[in-house]
């Protein structure tokens, strides 16, 4: 019976998570997605600078640090608007 609890529950899981493995192939811009955007924006790293309250170089260092894949660009993000995490991303 336990087993069969258990079978119930991953498919469970499995269902709610579905919607989510689409977006695992959506695939990060060269650049990534911070100066993908900054750029689209029409924004210069000083004016995106203004608007996070970062210096320019602290955007220069979050687009380098996307691109490697050392860092997800939202963290450093959330302490200069006073939000966390999960609040920048759902807008």
């Amino acid at each position: 019976m336990e087993w069969q609890m258990k079978v119930v529950a991953q498919k469970d899981l499995d269902r709610e998570l579905r919607p989510f493995l689409t977006a695992r192939r959506v695939h990060r811009p060269s650049g990534g997605w911070l100066r993908t955007a900054r750029k689209a924006l029409g924004l210069s790293a000083a004016a995106m600078a203004k608007d996070l309250r970062v210096s320019p170089s602290a955007v220069f260092q979050m687009e380098r640090a996307e691109s490697k894949d050392t860092i997800n660009w939202c963290t450093p993000l959330c302490p200069t608007k006073g939000i966390s995490r999960g609040r920048l991303l759902s807008g």
